[in-house]
């Protein structure tokens, strides 16, 4: 026959094993709670960073739009200017047709306008807007 297990040793060790396990459990709750609280915090972090990143990026198309608009003013601007300096050769062309006729000028007087001439047309080349403003 085998010897009976003394009841109140049995329930000693179960009572140790049943604060063991409590004492486990305990820790197991307590690593939930800091886990909810790390998921928690994650998913704040992630909200946070889709908001900003779509500041920015909204930002940046309104940025984007603006400089856009800029340079097609800059451009539109430019292009006025060009027929601006079209118009002033044209002026300076009649002047120099109507004030000294062609047979009537002088050696000195061909030299003078052809200098002039050269500086006008120096002055107002056309510029290439759209490599201007790029």
């Amino acid at each position: 026959m085998t010897a009976e297990p003394d009841p109140v040793a049995a329930a000693a060790a179960l009572t140790g094993q049943l604060a063991r396990m409590s004492g486990h459990l305990a820790r197991l709750q307590r690593s939930r709670v800091r886990d909810r609280r790390i998921v928690r915090a994650l998913a704040a972090s992630l909200a946070a960073d889709v908001l900003i990143t779509a500041g920015l990026g909204y930002d940046t198309a309104r940025v984007n739009g603006a400089q856009h608009q800029g340079r097609a003013s800059l451009v539109a601007g430019c292009r006025l200017a060009n027929q601006n300096r079209a118009e002033d050769i044209a002026v300076w062309d009649t002047f120099f047709r109507l004030a000294a006729p062609p047979a009537g000028r002088t050696a000195k007087t061909r030299k003078l306008i052809a200098a002039i001439d050269a500086q006008v047309r120096v002055k107002d080349a056309p510029r290439d807007c759209a490599a201007l403003y790029r």
